[in-house]
Order: structure tokens, then C-alpha cells, then sequence
């Protein structure tokens, strides 16, 4: 069974407390979402089914036909689809970016076949986008309808491969969490991906309940959402 740990400011971080992961970062994310979300009065039976995070052939880890997808999609009965692919800029990073003239050009010519049918939106998921303020100045200028942000990369350091992260497991964490405020006060986008995106290639993953409500309240006043939790 996956494990995290959680800092108990009762012993006065002091120590690593561990319990199941999930229940906890479920239990906090749940009871702080509930304390500043209400359905739209009137509107509690307004429901779509929509996938927002769907990486193609245009990202490293993907070998994705838009339409297809798009095919599968209405085959499985969603209203609405969301493709956005890496936009990553870390010097280890397999690429570097995409070519977003084509990745747009396939887009539109996928909301011409589905019209009627799907609603297709065209999105990104930038990578540390407080780190390269030069290029994602340029990406929101593009035509997207949502932009994701996310962490990858901990000082040049994909959590994904496990054998080359130089910090343990708290270090880790301790400078994922660092990044992900700063990306959280840059802002910009939408969405913010994997919250918790390290505990997929680890048996553990280790916050603490101030920082993580810290994080959450800064992404609520400007107004993100979270997937992938």
C-alpha cells in the first residue's frame, strides 16, 4: 500500500508520522475545497463529461492522433476534450517545446470533423513556467484556450527517473513543494497538474498540512483548478 508522510507539528517537526497517503492529501484537499466552493445557485444539474488532460504526438511521451482520440472520445460519451501537450524547457528534458503552428493547424482541423459532436479545446502544459518567463510570456500570447501549469523538474531533476535524483526523499520533496508555490504566486494559467506528481515513482509522499493549505489558499485567490490529484 502507497505510504506518505506528514509533518505532525504536534511533536514539533520533530519527526515523519506515516500514514496512507491518499486518505490524508483526499481529507485536506476535501475539506478546504469545501470551505470555498459552492455550486452556482441554480445550476447544480449542469453536468459534462470532459477529459482537460490528454497529451498527443506532440509531446516526448505520447504517440496520440488527435482525431482519433477525438473518435474515441464521442465513442465513450464525452461533451468536451482538452489536448495539451509538454511544453517543457529543463536543459535535461528529452525536448524542447513543440511546434505550436501545427499542433494548432491539427486542432482546428479536428474541431471541423467533430463539429456538432465535440467540443475540442486546445491547451498546454507548461512546465515551471516561473523559471522561463520569456518563453511562457510567448506561449500565452498563442491562441489556447487553457493553459495547465506543472512541475517536472526539481533543480534539473525528473522525480520520473527515480535512479538519477542526487536528494532524498524528504530534500525532494522539501524543493518540490518550494517550486510549486513560486509557479502557484506566477500564475498565468488555469490549472494546475499533478499536484502531487513525485508519489507516482515513490512509495511515499511527504508535505506538510501548512504548507500544502498555504499553496491551496494562493491558488484559490487567483482563481485555479486542480486535476490529477
Amino acid at each position: 500500500q502507497r505510504q506518505m508522510c506528514i509533518r505532525d507539528s504536534s511533536i514539533g517537526g520533530r519527526g515523519w508520522e506515516i500514514r496512507p497517503w491518499y486518505g490524508i492529501l483526499k481529507d485536506t484537499l476535501s475539506s478546504f475545497c469545501s470551505a470555498v466552493w459552492r455550486a452556482p445557485s441554480g445550476r447544480e444539474d449542469v453536468f459534462m463529461r470532459t477529459d482537460l488532460h490528454v497529451h498527443t504526438h506532440f509531446s516526448f511521451d505520447s504517440q496520440a492522433d488527435i482525431q482519433r482520440a477525438c473518435r474515441q472520445a464521442v465513442q465513450a460519451g464525452l461533451t468536451h476534450i482538452g489536448f495539451n501537450d509538454h511544453f517543457d524547457l529543463d536543459p535535461s528534458s528529452k525536448e524542447k517545446g513543440y511546434d505550436q503552428s501545427a499542433f494548432f493547424d491539427e486542432i482546428k482541423a479536428a474541431q471541423d470533423a467533430f463539429a456538432g459532436r465535440l467540443r475540442i479545446l486546445a491547451g498546454v502544459e507548461f512546465s515551471e513556467p516561473h523559471l522561463y518567463p520569456k518563453e511562457y510570456e510567448q506561449t500565452l500570447s498563442q491562441p489556447y484556450d487553457y493553459v495547465i501549469g506543472a512541475v517536472h523538474y526539481i533543480d534539473g531533476m525528473d522525480p520520473y527517473f527515480t535512479e538519477k535524483m542526487a536528494y532524498p526523499l524528504p530534500k525532494m520533496y522539501e524543493r518540490y513543494w518550494e517550486e510549486m508555490e513560486r509557479m502557484v504566486e506566477t500564475g498565468g494559467f488555469q490549472i494546475i497538474a499533478h499536484l502531487d506528481y513525485p508519489k507516482r515513482y515513490y512509495n511515499a509522499c511527504l508535505f506538510e498540512d501548512q504548507t500544502v493549505l498555504r499553496i491551496l489558499q494562493k491558488a484559490c485567490d487567483k482563481g485555479l483548478s486542480l486535476i490529477h490529484i
